[in-house]
């Protein structure tokens, strides 16, 4: 039914996180399909009323790679699985929809589980990747 699925992940936050890829890579497994798991680094700063950019550095790139692979190689079934992993700087949510449209993606998983000062946020770009996406979205709640 679903052979391409696109995940994207918060790697600033671990735990949850880490509970989402689980429940996202056994449903994958269970579709027999390819995982495609991509992180993106914002380069959109929020201010009080406009948004600014600025560059990501080699450095942080490097630590977010790292971040990522400590994530997902604690995840037992992620090991067994076909899978591609990217890490895009951007805007997050035209980030997201690239990725999907590069890996030809049937599916988006997607976690709802916020918390602090990202939950508007979060909230924000999951709603317009509902919307906008290219594909059907899964919308997992990956609370504990």
């Amino acid at each position: 039914m679903f052979s391409s699925i696109l995940i994207p992940i918060d790697i600033k936050n671990s735990e949850p996180s880490k509970d989402f890829l689980r429940k996202a890579l056994f449903f994958v497994n269970k579709m027999n399909a390819v995982a495609h798991i991509v992180y993106v680094q914002s380069t959109q700063a929020a201010t009080f009323m406009e948004y600014s950019t600025w560059p990501i550095n080699d450095d942080s790139k490097i630590e977010n790679e790292q971040n990522l692979m400590k994530i997902l190689l604690e995840i037992e079934l992620f090991k067994d699985l076909q899978n591609t992993i990217a890490i895009r700087s951007g805007n997050i949510l035209n980030e997201i929809i690239a990725e999907a449209r590069k890996h030809q993606a049937d599916l988006i998983i997607i976690n709802s589980n916020t918390n602090g000062s990202t939950q508007f946020f979060t909230e924000t770009i999951s709603s317009k990747i509902l919307r906008k996406a290219p594909c059907s979205v899964l919308v997992l709640n990956s609370t504990n």
